[in-house]
């Protein structure tokens, strides 16, 4: 809810007005497009004041005593009070409605006011297309607070557009984490509140409720994708495993028991009609917990955990699918464009009109590399849901990158990579001991960022190791 107070405009005070003026039998009569016209329901009001329900009511009189008249027709005579305290329970919830509707209409002829004046000042911001993103989708929501949002920055200050992109980014996380748990706590209410099916399952749905807060708790900085978060910590998984089994009884045990018995290579398993109903368990479960990871993906590292234990994560097999869903996030992430400046010059030494010298050149370079870096970390601390680590310094950020790098985060190493062009980890241990970046040029012109990409990304496995890997695996233990 804005907490922003919306001027009052023409159009939403004679909504406001119109309510008001309505006649007495307006106000008495119910309205069948917002009743439930359940004629029990409407009995149930009489008493409980449900709301459908009191909309399907009638009011007046029947032989000069106070009436209420059902959606079935009949009529039921009633107390004064009941009257009264029916009519007025009814008006209120009314009012609210239309009070709803009418500063709807104000918050958007306010947004329609003032967005060319937002708009023209995100132009002179020097920010980049994701903060812009951010900006102007709060705007859409909520105008008024957009603009507040903005005065509490110096907006020609890059400092403050730092501290401001921080701040947003601290905000994307909390929100993010707000919606996981309170998504998280109206499922595990709503399970442990059904008492239909056996006793058995019955038991096991209050089970997978007494783990969904705890589980939203190891989610709770992790970005907007978990599908690698997944593959990569195996307590999260064997726990999302469990979840999973305990909603929706032998999904996880058919798959598992397909996939010791498959014959082909592990990935061509998720055409096995045994692996479709624990996709679309796993497709539900994401929703109504409000964790978003790639069903398919952690599915198949769920039956390959399953089949052979924590030791399969060191497989070429589950390698190959981890590093896939490393490559998906690292795209999703985006890495930086090359400078004007870089590439200005890249064009002239590659025309052979070019007289910069090996020093310039390297400054350049190395320029480019951290302004790119600086994005990069920034994008990237979003993106793990560790926004709370952004600093007012790219290069404070670019620390914390380099340091996950060393940390052997596959998204950091695979980002870094592609920017530099060379093997992360060295780069980052010499620049965190007081080492410069490469700034080299060749290496980054010639060799080309696609290939850095490729290798970043993890080794892929040819389909015939895939294969060989077979045999140990689906030999593996049975539960």
């Amino acid at each position: 809810m804005s907490q922003f107070n919306y001027p009052p405009t023409e159009m939403g005070e004679m909504l406001r007005h119109g309510f008001a003026k309505r006649s007495k039998a307006e106000t008495l009569a119910g309205d069948s497009k917002l009743s439930s016209n359940d004629p029990l329901d409407s009995y149930k009001a009489l008493t409980n004041g449900n709301y459908k329900g009191l909309e399907g009511i009638n009011y007046g009189t029947a032989g000069g005593l106070p009436a209420a008249m059902m959606p079935d027709g009949h009529v039921v005579l009633i107390s004064e009070g009941e009257l009264f305290a029916g009519v007025q329970e009814r008006e209120k919830r009314r009012r609210m409605m239309v009070e709803r509707m009418a500063n709807e209409i104000d918050r958007r002829e306010f947004g329609k006011k003032y967005k060319g004046h937002y708009d023209s000042t995100l132009e002179t911001m020097e920010i980049d297309d994701a903060t812009a993103g951010l900006l102007q989708a709060r705007y859409e929501a909520d105008p008024g607070s957009a603009i507040n949002f903005l005065t509490k920055y110096k907006i020609d200050d890059a400092a403050e557009i730092k501290r401001m992109q921080r701040d947003l980014a601290k905000e994307q996380q909390e929100q993010l984490y707000a919606r996981r748990v309170s998504r998280a706590t109206a499922f595990g209410k709503l399970m442990e509140e059904s008492s239909v099916g056996t006793p058995s399952q019955v038991a096991s749905r209050k089970s997978a409720a007494a783990m969904l807060p705890g589980h939203s708790l190891r989610l709770a900085q992790v970005g907007a994708d978990a599908s690698s978060f997944y593959l990569q910590d195996d307590a999260a998984l064997t726990e999302l495993t469990s979840i999973t089994s305990l909603l929706n009884e032998g999904v996880v045990k058919t798959a598992r028991d397909a996939f010791i018995n498959h014959g082909d290579a592990p990935d061509t398993f998720v055409d096995n009609q045994a692996f479709a109903p624990l996709r679309d368990a796993l497709t539900q479960l994401s929703g109504q917990m409000g964790v978003t990871f790639d069903p398919t993906t952690v599915g198949l590292a769920m039956v390959m955990r399953d089949s052979v234990g924590p030791d399969v994560r060191n497989t070429p097999v589950y390698q190959s699918l981890f590093s896939t869903s490393v490559s998906q996030q690292v795209d999703a992430i985006g890495v930086p464009p090359v400078t004007e400046e870089f590439s200005d010059m890249a064009r002239q030494i590659q025309r052979g009109d070019s007289d910069f010298s090996a020093a310039q050149i390297r400054e350049i370079s190395v320029r480019d590399q951290m302004s790119r870096l600086g994005v990069l970390a920034r994008n990237f601390l979003i993106a793990r849901g560790r926004s709370g680590e952004i600093t007012n310094s790219a290069v404070g950020d670019i620390n914390t990158l380099f340091q996950a790098v060393l940390d052997n985060d596959p998204v950091a190493q695979a980002t870094v990579s592609q920017v530099l062009g060379q093997d992360a980890r060295k780069i980052a241990a010499d620049y965190l001991q007081g080492g410069d970046l490469p700034g080299t040029f060749d290496a980054r012109v010639s060799a080309g960022e696609s290939a850095a990409k490729e290798d970043a990304a993890g080794r892929t496995s040819s389909p015939e190791e895939i294969k060989r890997q077979q045999q140990s695996m689906t030999s593996g233990r049975k539960i």
